[in-house]
Formats: structure tokens, C-alpha cells, sequence
């Protein structure tokens, strides 16, 4: 049915007079493909720029160590964005020594349905029986946006973990970007805006070397943070509403 009902949409664009707006080149590109030529890629709006935390303020407000290297996911916790892969990924790391054996991985979001739910409660009680909670702590709940300032600022680097999904953009994505957040993410067109200014890993591999990269090299996380930043400036929401009314 939903093959069906997109065929129906496709043939709707093509024999409108309408010009067409996607979010992402890759868009475009499907729409092309589908026939809908007059169609143009306005990417999506970016908030901020919002300035994060300072660090030692915003790991006391959070009760994380002073001096770990923090790995952190903020946003929905879903089956769907892989949160099992990175913490195979950070542990896997931790017990090879290519990542500080006092790091810390930090994930703190709602679940959304019994299915994400019991996701997240088997693996509070995973980790409590393998001694890991000190290490990977899981924070159940909605981030209010007057705290997420603190998760920014305490984080070294922000895990952007996805499967496939049938959305064009992502909220969470912008918002890392709109903090300055050096991001690692999956190689999916949800978050296809990061390979302007992130990593992008398409593999558990690749996960966990830019994982191991990124933990060893400040330059990078700085240039990344830069990256993040610059693009956030080039979609704030005042140049996407000039972009749609142009």
C-alpha cells in the first residue's frame, strides 16, 4: 500500500504546474527519477546557534566525571536508531584500550512504545549485571531544551546512530549541529546533512574506528565542532524562510 500510494503522490507532481521543495539532494534526485522535474532542494532549518554549557559546569549539573571522555546520544529512544550497535561498539573499544578506560558513553531520551521501552530495560539490567553502569549510563526521560545545554557541553563527541527510516531530516541532528556538537553518524539519509560537517560510518566497523578516531584526536573534534557550526549559520531558519519565499 505505501509503494502504491507514493505512485499515486509521483503522478500527482508530475501533472501539477507546481514547483517542487525537498529537503535533501537526494530528494531531488528521487523525485527526478520519478518524472517531478521542476523540483529544488531547500535543506532543512537549523535553530541557534545555541552556546552549550561550559564543561566542568555542565558535568557537575549532570553528576559525569570531571575529566572522562564522553561519548554521548541525545534524542527518542527507538529500536530503529541502533542504540544496542553503539554500546557493542563503545564496550567493544573499552576492552581493547582504543578508547580511555575511564570513558564514558551517556544516553538519555524517552523510549517511545513497549517495544523501545522494553529495549531500554533489558539493557539497564544488562549492563547492572556486567558491572557497566558507571561506564554506559542510561538516562530514561525526556531532555527538557533548557538542559540540553548541559548534555552539549559535557559531551566530547555525539553518536548519531540510525537505521533507515522514511523520514527526509532529523530534529535531533539539527539540533547537534545548531550546539556545535562534533558528531559521528550513520550514513543514512536521515542524517545526510552530517557529511557536511561530521563522520559518517555505513558499518559496525566503521562505527567503531571513527569511535577510536575521534577519542584520539582533539584537532578533529575541533575541526568537526567548526564544521557543525558553519553549517548550522548557513541554515538558520531567517535564510530557510528567505529560501521558500525567493
Amino acid at each position: 500500500p505505501q509503494s502504491e500510494n507514493l505512485d499515486w503522490m509521483m503522478g500527482v507532481l508530475r501533472r501539477c504546474p507546481c514547483r517542487v521543495i525537498a529537503h535533501q539532494q537526494g530528494g531531488v534526485e528521487a523525485l527526478v527519477a520519478y518524472g517531478v522535474k521542476h523540483t529544488h532542494c531547500i535543506p532543512h532549518g537549523t535553530g541557534g546557534p545555541f552556546p552549550p554549557t561550559e564543561r566542568a559546569l555542565a558535568r557537575q549539573r549532570l553528576r559525569l566525571p570531571p575529566n572522562a571522555f564522553i561519548f554521548a546520544t541525545m534524542g527518542f529512544w527507538t529500536v530503529g536508531k541502533r542504540n544496542d550497535s553503539s554500546i557493542h561498539a563503545f564496550v567493544h573499544l573499552r576492552e581493547r584500550g582504543l578508547i580511555p578506560n575511564d570513558a564514558v558513553f551517556l544516553l538519555a531520551g524517552q523510549p517511545i512504545g513497549a517495544d523501545s521501552d522494553e529495549d531500554m530495560r533489558r539493557w539497564c539490567v544488562k549492563l547492572e549485571q556486567s558491572g557497566l553502569t558507571a561506564a554506559v549510563q542510561i538516562r530514561p526521560g525526556f531532555v527538557p531544551d533548557e538542559n540540553l545545554a548541559d548534555y552539549y557541553g559535557a559531551a566530547d563527541v555525539v553518536i548519531a546512530n540510525s537505521g533507515p527510516t522514511m523520514y527526509s531530516t532529523s530534529g535531533r541532528g539539527h539540533l547537534a549541529m545548531a550546539y556545535g556538537a562534533a558528531v559521528l553518524a550513520a550514513d543514512v539519509p536521515l542524517l545526510a546533512e552530517f557529511r557536511y560537517c561530521g563522520l559518517a560510518f555505513a558499518s559496525q566497523a566503521q562505527l567503531e574506528s571513527g569511535m577510536a578516531r575521534l577519542a584520539g584526536s582533539p584537532e578533529l573534534r575541533a575541526e568537526l565542532r567548526q564544521r557543525a557550526l558553519d553549517y548550522a549559520a548557513q541554515t538558520q531558519w531567517c535564510h530557510i524562510a528567505a529560501a521558500h519565499e525567493a
